[in-house]
């Protein structure tokens, strides 16, 4: 299976207390049973399919930040609409 299917099938939990790279980031699970042990026991609050993670929900995982991060996100979510 390729890359792309691979994420267009996964499950991503959301809004855990473990930070990727970017700080809160969707974490993928291939196994729907996976990921909600994962939000279970890491605090999570929702475990998405592929098309139900929007932008509204991506945004949402700002608001977690600290003040001084906020700022360079509104910055790169500019950029991000000026290269769609």
């Amino acid at each position: 299976m390729t890359g792309v299917r691979k994420a267009l099938s996964a499950f991503y939990v959301i809004w855990t207390n473990v930070y990727g790279p970017m700080n809160h980031e969707p974490i993928p699970f291939e196994k729907e049973a996976d990921g909600k042990k994962f939000l279970k026991k890491h605090k999570g609050k929702k475990a998405l399919k592929f098309e139900d993670v929007t932008l509204k929900a991506l945004h949402s995982l700002d608001k977690t930040l600290p003040d001084n991060m906020k700022r360079k996100v509104e910055v790169e979510k500019a950029e991000t609409a000026l290269i769609l």
